[in-house]
């Protein structure tokens, strides 16, 4: 997976465009979110090399921070104890 930034060059039709010059085909797209409060500022992006073009599986939001502004139990699955 690719872990971009939303602002900027680094779009998501940029990142997949520029997969796609060299053979990448975009397959899943998440978007990231600190909390439900702010909008979007990263994106995972998988792709597979020499794959058939088609859809895109865009996957739930992954949000870093629950409401208390701790991690959020996906963030915790991911990470554990990491930053406890």
């Amino acid at each position: 997976m690719v872990l971009e930034t939303i602002e900027g060059e680094y779009s998501p039709n940029g990142v997949m465009e520029s997969m796609r010059k060299f053979g990448i085909e975009p397959k899943r797209l998440r978007l990231v979110q600190q909390r439900k409060s702010k909008a979007p500022k990263l994106f995972l992006l998988e792709g597979r090399k020499s794959g058939n073009k088609g859809f895109l599986d865009v996957m739930p939001t992954l949000f870093i921070e629950d409401e208390s502004g701790g991690f959020s139990a996906e963030m915790m699955e991911i990470y554990g104890d990491y930053k406890s």
